[in-house]
């Protein structure tokens, strides 16, 4: 609304009942629920049901979570599979923390912030694969060469 995207009357219309759903990594009850999706899952696609080791499960609970519930899903579902519990590693922070019953905190970059850096290492990677030729860095990025410029303009010291 701030930015003036969206109407603030209508806002107001539908913002009647706000429900907060918290993300993965706040939940209390993770254990819990990776136990019944398990369950569930293997159920439904009919595999035999397996039980996570506690190493696994530690690592599933230091794991940061940045998706929801079906990216808890399809790791679920991975490991049923073919016992794989398919995570990153866990920052060393969170590493320490793990299996004290502890959370981790909120992410702290703005979407912005990541995006831009993303966009840096595709920049910076399509202009090695070029040996620097511009044109070809564009084409390569699906972009056009305005757009190169605009974008090794507005941040010349990372790229």
């Amino acid at each position: 609304m701030d930015a003036g995207q969206f109407r603030a009357d209508l806002y107001y219309r539908l913002n009647v009942l706000g429900v907060r759903m918290p993300a993965l990594r706040e939940r209390d009850d993770l254990e819990w629920l990776a136990e019944q999706l398990l369950e569930r899952i293997a159920r439904r696609e009919g595999l035999p049901g397996r039980r996570a080791p506690p190493s696994v499960r530690a690592q599933w609970l230091a794991f940061d979570w940045p998706g929801n519930v079906h990216q808890l899903e399809a790791t679920l579902l991975r490991f049923l599979v073919s016992g794989d519990a398919g995570l990153p590693a866990a920052p060393a922070a969170k590493q320490q923390r793990a299996g004290t019953g502890q959370r981790g905190t909120p992410v702290t970059t703005t979407l912005q912030a990541h995006l831009d850096r993303e966009r840096d290492v595709c920049i910076r990677k399509a202009l090695a694969e070029t040996a620097g030729d511009k044109d070809e860095a564009a084409r390569r990025l699906g972009i056009s060469r305005a757009t190169l410029y605009r974008e090794l303009q507005r941040s010349p010291s990372s790229l």
